[in-house]
């Protein structure tokens, strides 16, 4: 995925919210928070969206 008005180049982490039957929208959410709490640490990817479909959650990660 690239940004238009920049040319950023970002990737897209496509998850899906039920997996073999399972809610797993939980262990989703615990992973934007970690995301979002490592923001500022160099050795961790940048989250810098989160789309939300009906069977999926969507990342942006830089």
């Amino acid at each position: 995925m690239y940004k238009k008005a920049s040319g950023k180049e970002f990737a897209a982490k496509f998850m899906r919210k039920r997996r073999k039957g399972q809610d797993c929208q939980m262990e989703i959410i615990h992973e934007i928070a970690v995301l979002e709490l490592a923001q500022d640490c160099p050795w961790v990817i940048n989250l810098h969206n989160v789309y939300d479909t009906p069977s999926e959650i969507i990342l942006v990660l830089e």
